[in-house]
């Protein structure tokens, strides 16, 4: 999700990995008024749990089982 106005970008980033089923989860505010762009806010959302269906994270339907 990216909301913003202007070069101020803000985004919920949800990491996550399938085999395990471990995420991570973050509220980040980027500053792109410069060349670079600057990480002005992070805020680690892990504990709230992934907040997304996995449906809509990109679950693959078949996993090859590693054995």
């Amino acid at each position: 999700m990216w909301k913003g106005g202007g070069d101020v970008y803000r985004a919920q980033i949800v990491g996550y990995f399938e085999a395990t089923g471990v995420s991570h989860r973050a509220d980040v505010v980027l500053d792109a008024t410069s060349i670079n762009p600057k990480v002005i806010a992070w805020r680690d959302l892990s504990h709230l749990g992934r907040g997304f269906d996995l449906s809509v994270l990109g679950l693959r339907s078949s996993i090859s089982q590693v054995e």
